[in-house]
């Protein structure tokens, strides 16, 4: 009578709350999703085109210029001037009102000229940062082993046939 009953249990029954491989995609989509949020957030800046930056300049609007990887520049628009370039505050203060597209010589020889032409124009001076993408080579990288991983698959199954 005993045996009968141990007989009806499956044998392979895993133990309840077991770990599942969806939790894994779950990170990972939350991870992308933060990336985005946080180290990628363009959605609140603006392009600039050179003749508005040099009001802004003329004004004593700008705050600090930040030069990235030697092609684009930030500008930081001081907070007594958000509301005359109709700038909302944000939750990140620390962060570019606009953006220009240009390299780094190219802007040192127009702010050099700016400034020969307008002395009394309140100088600023741009800081060089370098910003690695991490983002572009990890999603390549991931792409390549998703290919080889689904070729291997593929492979498998028709041999395996």
């Amino acid at each position: 009578m005993e045996n009968n009953e141990l007989d009806n249990k499956p044998k392979n029954s895993s133990p309840s709350g077991g770990f599942n491989s969806y939790w894994i995609y779950a990170l990972i989509a939350l991870a992308l999703v933060g990336f985005n949020i946080y180290s990628f957030g363009t959605i609140d800046k603006k392009d600039l085109q050179w003749d508005q930056f040099t009001a802004m300049v003329k004004d004593g609007d700008v705050q600090k210029v930040e030069m990235i990887n030697e092609e684009i520049l930030e500008v930081f628009v001081r907070e007594d001037k958000f509301t005359k370039h109709g700038i909302q505050k944000t939750k990140f203060p620390n962060r570019p009102q606009f953006t220009i597209d240009i390299p780094a010589k190219v802007f040192e020889d127009r702010i050099t000229a700016l400034y020969k032409d307008n002395p009394s124009v309140p100088r600023i001076f741009a800081e060089y940062k370098r910003r690695p993408n991490y983002l572009g080579p990890l999603v390549q990288w991931l792409t390549l082993i998703a290919v080889f991983v689904a070729l291997w698959i593929f492979i498998m199954r028709r041999v395996g046939g």
